[in-house]
């Protein structure tokens, strides 16, 4: 499948600051991020330890609220929306991959997959039954190359394949946004360039609207598109302070 033209904005933020209370004072840790993602672009965000990568993403993902600022998901605004409907969004049109993997270890690897289609429970555009989950789900694990470890449980599977379940678990119930945290940064080179190439087949097969938070320049390298967090403040690569 080809990529789909970037034809409207997944997600449109203005002027966000957000700020922590530590140690009786407030750390400001974003400090005015303007941001605008197209549908289907795969965004790679850089910066150094501390610069409030991580922090971004949460607040992109909805598990944090800015202070200030707004937010828009596919033109709702959500800054200010509701504990409830921002749970709602989360559960059908955000997923999530991580530096580490989360996989339930008491479950194969095609279980932890069915089981997040499950927990979703025909919201969206999830799965809505088992059987259809289990087809999803190894066409899934097919995809990314564990047709043959499926029945595998998270110990018996190397870290690369680990995060490919991981992966697949993320896009079984077809969100409209995934938002990777360091996604390669528990995993050896050779591993990594694996998932590099494979997150950008899946940005390209399934027209996938991808942010990527990474502090590895191999990893930014496969974006399209590629931004630096500075001090709490986001630019287009090469137009960052100092550059």
């Amino acid at each position: 499948m080809n990529q789909a033209p970037i034809s409207e904005d997944a997600l449109t933020v203005e002027a966000v600051h957000k700020s922590f209370r530590l140690g009786g004072e407030d750390i400001s840790v974003l400090r005015g991020v303007s941001l605008r993602v197209g549908v289907s672009e795969f965004v790679a965000i850089q910066g150094s330890s501390g610069a409030g990568k991580s922090t971004l993403l949460h607040v992109l993902g909805l598990l944090d609220r800015p202070d200030t600022g707004s937010m828009k998901f596919f033109g709702r605004e959500v800054a200010k929306a509701s504990d409830a409907s921002r749970s709602e969004i989360r559960a059908t049109d955000l997923a999530f991959v991580f530096q580490f993997y989360f996989l339930l270890p008491e479950f194969s690897a095609l279980e932890n997959v069915v089981m997040a289609a499950l927990i979703a429970r025909g919201r969206g555009r999830s799965p809505k039954n088992r059987s259809e989950a289990t087809e999803r789900a190894t066409v899934l694990l097919e995809r990314v190359g564990l047709g043959a470890r499926m029945r595998h449980r998270p110990h018996q599977l190397s870290g690369g394949e680990r995060q490919r379940v991981a992966i697949a678990r993320a896009l079984v119930n077809r969100p409209r946004l995934l938002l990777c945290d360091e996604p390669t940064g528990n995993l050896d080179s050779k591993t990594a360039s694996g998932i590099h190439a494979l997150l950008a087949e899946v940005n390209q097969e399934y027209s996938q609207t991808l942010i990527v938070v990474t502090h590895e320049e191999s990893m930014a390298k496969v974006a399209p598109r590629r931004l630096r967090m500075v001090d709490g403040q986001l630019w287009e690569a090469g137009e960052e302070p100092g550059s």
